[in-house]
């Protein structure tokens, strides 16, 4: 009996808890895991069919984080657009609420892109479509479509597919308007 009254109160807590997000878009079939923490959800879009896993960190200041159609985010994702201004003499960082435009910059998730638990996404990272994004690296500059990173700081591990396999996929899923060019998959073998 203990348990069961645990348990019920857990869930009660949670739903009480649970802020009803105001994203600036959000796509269907969209879900939000437990335990998140949502940071000015009016700058966050979503497309269509986007999974955040448990407990994610989405802090989105100044700066928009936008989302994809197709996303996956394991549990523990971090996804931060901005950084504390570190360069004023004579205030303590923890008292310098100041931010300069440089300090934040957008986060681009592409369509069909897996990230992995526990991984870290900066300022400024555009993450290219069909990317897969290995367990726990730390993504501190973009990554090109239908590659597999991993690694503090993560680097490509490999290509997810070859120029010809890439360009079929693109024809199998995207209108012509919406494909990805010879040019744009150029990193491709």
């Amino acid at each position: 009996m203990y348990f069961f009254r645990m348990n019920l109160l857990r869930k009660l807590v949670y739903y009480l808890m649970h802020e009803d997000y105001h994203f600036a878009r959000k796509g269907a079939n969209c879900s939000i895991g437990r335990e998140c923490i949502i940071n000015s959800s009016s700058m966050i879009e979503l497309g269509n069919n986007v999974s955040i896993g448990p407990r994610a960190v989405l802090y989105a200041i100044y700066k928009k984080i936008i989302f994809g159609d197709n996303v996956l985010l394991g549990p523990n994702v971090t996804i931060v657009n901005g950084d504390h201004s570190i360069r004023k003499i004579g205030i303590p960082l923890i008292n310098n609420h100041e931010k300069l435009p440089e300090d934040d910059a957008d986060v681009i998730i592409g369509d069909e892109s897996w990230i992995g638990a526990n991984v870290t996404i900066l300022k400024g990272v555009n993450i290219g479509r069909g990317c897969v994004v290995a367990a726990g690296a730390v993504l501190v500059k973009n990554v090109p479509p239908y590659t597999i990173v991993g690694g503090v700081p993560a680097k490509v591990l490999r290509n997810r597919f070859t120029l010809e396999q890439a360009l079929q996929h693109e024809s199998m899923l995207y209108p012509i308007e919406k494909r990805l060019s010879k040019e744009e998959l150029s990193h491709l073998k």
